[in-house]
């Protein structure tokens, strides 16, 4: 019994013992604030990445390809407004990947890989990781521009979803991914001459 009173009296390497208990505490919270802060970085890069894209698509060459003066198809004489000609607001073309969809009314031949892969590569400065599946590029209706232009003046957005972020620590735990959310930069088409 005096052994085991005078056991729970020691004090030597005390220090050691509190430590082993503050320890993964300590480590987690360090780790937590530089994987917090890396997060931070990868979401700013990634929205930079995504206003870089919209700016490249905005004053490239068309990434949709075959689009005529509004958007839609018009019968109205040149030098009428698309905002008077009812084409409006309501028709969006979008390439996802190389795949093109439309909708309200829009007209449109293809994605033009050449644009889509300089759009991808000015955003891959930003942000490396990036690929050519996880950005999507949309014309819609911006009631700008008049018949007889030869292009239209759309509103283009450029949206990046589905990137993963890269969180080394929380991987080597097993936590598995975490999905970075949804980006998108819209902007008025400029000349989409090309130049």
């Amino acid at each position: 019994m005096m052994k085991l009173l005078r056991f729970f009296r020691e004090t030597r390497a005390a220090a050691l013992v509190e430590f082993s208990f503050i320890a993964p505490l300590l480590f987690l919270l360090t780790f937590g604030v530089v994987e917090l802060g890396f997060f931070y970085f990868q979401y700013q890069a990634l929205d930079a990445a995504t206003r870089m894209g919209a700016r490249v698509a905005a004053t490239r060459g068309p990434a949709i390809t075959g689009m005529p003066d509004c958007g839609v198809a018009v019968t109205t004489s040149p030098g009428n407004f698309c905002s008077a000609t009812g084409a409006g607001t309501q028709w969006s073309a979008t390439c996802t990947g190389t795949a093109l969809t439309t909708s309200g009314g829009a007209v449109a031949s293809g994605c033009d890989a050449a644009i889509l892969g300089r759009i991808l590569q000015e955003m891959q400065l930003v942000y490396p990781s990036l690929q050519q599946s996880n950005i999507v590029v949309a014309f819609s209706g911006s009631n700008l521009g008049f018949v007889g232009k030869t292009r239209p003046v759309p509103l283009v957005t450029v949206r990046v979803t589905g990137v993963a972020a890269s969180l080394p620590v929380l991987t080597a735990l097993g936590v598995g991914t975490f999905l970075m959310p949804s980006f998108s930069t819209s902007l008025p088409a400029e000349d989409l001459a090309g130049t």
